[in-house]
């Protein structure tokens, strides 16, 4: 049996050849059907802090602003959305479907004490930016009754 190179394996069949049936597509990815957590590669998240605030970056790409929820309970952020679906593409005419549409939701535990009640969210360009002013720290005084 003649030993052949990958390469001469890969083009077998001479140029312009079709390709058998088995190997004309590869199977799209199906998580995107799935009704679960997108994962925390789909929903980075980038938290750096300046002098006054906590900022929290996260890639929030094809989704409005009214599909997203953004809490904060104790120490912990929550951002909770639906990334929708426009295009109705049969699944047999994708080669690949990588890209995550349905529900999702990421949670952090926050770094730093912050104002819960002057957070401030924006929107723009598919990046979500959280900004958390810090709380002052200082000395407590005691009084005596």
């Amino acid at each position: 049996m003649e030993k052949r190179s990958f390469f001469s394996r890969l083009t077998e069949g001479g140029k312009g050849a079709p390709l058998p049936a088995s190997k004309k597509t590869i199977p799209a990815k199906t998580h995107h059907n799935e009704k679960r957590p997108i994962d925390t590669e789909q929903c980075p998240f980038d938290v750096y802090r300046t002098e006054n605030e906590l900022i929290i970056k996260a890639l929030i790409a094809g989704v409005r602003s009214e599909d997203l929820e953004i809490s904060l309970t104790n120490d912990t952020l929550t951002i909770r959305g639906v990334r929708t679906e426009t295009d109705t593409i049969p699944p047999h005419d994708y080669y690949y479907r990588e890209c995550y549409f349905g529900p999702f939701s990421r949670s952090m535990i926050l770094p730093d004490n912050g104002h819960g009640d002057t957070i401030k969210a924006t929107l723009k360009n598919g990046i979500l930016t959280i900004r958390i002013p810090k709380e002052e720290r200082g000395s407590i005084t005691i009084s005596e009754n």
